[in-house]
């Protein structure tokens, strides 16, 4: 296996037995251009003297390991660079049910959506459903957007988002909502 250099082009040698870590390449590569990493970047130079190389004997998982750490290196924790979040448009939901049977039903046409934009809307940095401990019947969505217009354009006219929500009404599953707006300071990280 030839040994990828700063220099080098952004392939991986396509013998048989490589042909795993080839795929597992091209979509690494994908999630470091949607972040706009170079791989240089990726690997610090002082990890490893030929760091493809050992990759490709550590496997899928020491890929899914290092992207880890270097996300949390991006994101503020453990003293590393993360980029700037002045600005990011925040939405903060709560919401209540009648029962545990609309709560189920909610996170079932719910789930649809949240994999829609987790693959669609780019610029959604965070869609996620968290479940309250102290109240089994109250749910909190958080949701950021690189700018506002990525939620009250983009992700409203999604035809997935207006489908849940005409059934979340015609059911009458959601028996109170709470929605608060908000932009980020740049103080503190995510």
């Amino acid at each position: 296996m030839q040994a990828c250099t700063k220099d080098a082009d952004r392939s991986w040698p396509e013998t048989s037995k490589d042909k795993p870590f080839a795929e597992l390449w091209r979509r690494l590569l994908a999630i470091l251009d949607a972040k706009g990493l170079t791989p240089e970047e990726f690997y610090a130079p002082d990890q490893m003297a030929n760091p493809w190389s050992d990759l490709a004997k550590a496997g899928a998982g020491a890929v899914a390991a290092i992207f880890a750490l270097q996300l949390q290196k991006q994101s503020g924790k453990r003293g590393g660079a993360r980029k700037a979040t002045r600005g990011v448009f925040v939405i903060a939901v709560t919401w209540k049910f009648k029962s545990q049977a609309d709560k189920d039903k909610l996170i079932r046409l719910w789930t649809p959506l949240a994999q829609y934009v987790a693959t669609h809307e780019p610029n959604t940095l965070a869609y996620e459903l968290s479940h309250s401990p102290d109240e089994p019947l109250t749910v909190f969505l958080y949701e950021r957007y690189v700018k506002k217009s990525d939620w009250n354009v983009t992700h409203q006219s999604a035809q997935l988002y207006k489908d849940f929500f005409k059934q979340v009404e015609q059911e009458h599953l959601i028996a109170s909502s709470d929605v608060k707006f908000y932009t980020e300071s740049d103080i503190g990280f995510v």
